[in-house]
């Protein structure tokens, strides 16, 4: 007979044991639920890259837009800078025109896409352009 009781005894303890057990779980459940609303919704933002959302052909538009904003920089800066020169006694000789062109050029493209994607709307002028 005391074995018995001890059984039973021993069932009941585990039965409880069980029942606390899952009522942990359930207010666990709970508790992440509570917490999933009352926390904000946050939206994933995704960065789409200019060039990689457009087709083949707008993107080969922006390119040669913004190439040949770049190359009139170069040339002004150029048609500028040679009567400045000239008036301070130093002459560009002939065969030298193109090189300070290319320099002047590989400058006046990376200070435009900088200044660029620098202002407000992050946009070349090609971009906004199409």
């Amino acid at each position: 007979m005391l074995e018995q009781n001890n059984e039973k005894e021993e069932i009941i303890s585990e039965a409880e044991n069980v029942e606390v057990e899952e009522t942990k779980v359930v207010e666990e459940t709970e508790a992440i639920e509570d917490v999933k609303a009352e926390s904000p919704k946050v939206e994933e933002v995704k960065k789409v890259d200019s060039f990689k959302s457009r087709s083949f052909i707008s993107a080969l538009g922006v390119s040669v837009i913004d190439t040949i904003i770049t190359t009139a920089i170069a040339m002004l800066i150029f048609l500028v800078s040679k009567p400045v020169l000239k008036g301070l006694g130093y002459k560009i000789v002939a065969n030298k025109e193109y090189g300070v062109v290319a320099i002047l050029l590989v400058v006046s493209a990376l200070c435009y896409y900088t200044i660029c994607r620098c202002v407000k709307n992050g946009k070349t002028l090609g971009e906004a352009i199409l």
